[in-house]
């Protein structure tokens, strides 16, 4: 017997963007949050009406890249940068953990896990991890954005990595001395980038709420 719709199991997993445009774009729309997860309901929509989706501008994605590199070369010249696109979430925890002693910056970071019952999966633009000489991290998940101005949807996108993040490594067995979030963001005409550090614990407690307990959203 085919289970009712809303008990299948998600074509794909969640990712952090998209649960962000739920709660802060979409107004918790329940039937967004039912397309993303579920594609192929959309693709069958979009046949019926005739209609297609609106690509993003490519100039908005340039912008955003070239922002992104120009950040990352401005943090390299603090410490050394290992970059793990196209690594797996698996390589990525396993560089992260062995370590050394020291800082290091992470670029493209494949995460994966599960929050709640929900499939979860991510790629954190930069994770600062300093081990300290107890071999415990200290770590900042940081999200960089074009914009001028940081936001609530910026926020949970970097506590949904962080989520996963320190799952990940309490699997493998990583001590932790501390997670903290922050987001680099476009400074004003003729002042530097700064990071902007935030109170990760408020939007850890959105991040369980909205996956993790039993009347969850999701």
């Amino acid at each position: 017997m085919t289970p009712a719709p809303s008990l299948r199991t998600p074509e794909r997993p969640l990712s952090a963007t998209r649960l962000a445009q739920y709660v802060t774009v979409r107004g918790r729309c329940e039937r967004y949050l039912r397309l993303a997860l579920f594609p192929s309901e959309g693709q069958a929509l979009m046949h019926r009406y005739g209609v297609t989706p609106e690509a993003l501008s490519p100039l908005l994605a340039e912008a955003g890249s070239v922002f992104e590199h120009a950040t990352v070369t401005q943090l390299a010249a603090e410490a050394s940068v290992t970059d793990l696109r196209h690594r797996s979430a698996q390589e990525c925890i396993d560089t992260i953990r062995g370590q050394p002693a020291g800082r290091a910056l992470y670029y493209q970071a494949t995460l994966t896990g599960q929050i709640g019952a929900v499939d979860c999966e991510g790629i954190a633009d930069v994770i600062d991890v300093v081990r300290r000489d107890d071999q415990a991290l200290d770590i900042t998940v940081i999200d960089i954005k074009a914009s001028r101005r940081n936001s609530v949807s910026f926020c949970l996108q970097v506590a949904f990595y962080a989520r996963l993040l320190q799952d990940a490594l309490a699997r493998a067995e990583v001590p932790i001395a501390s997670v903290r979030g922050a987001i680099v963001a476009r400074a004003e005409e003729g002042t530097a980038t700064t990071l902007e550090p935030f109170d990760l614990a408020l939007f850890e407690d959105d991040i369980e709420r909205l996956l993790a307990t039993p009347d969850a959203d999701v």
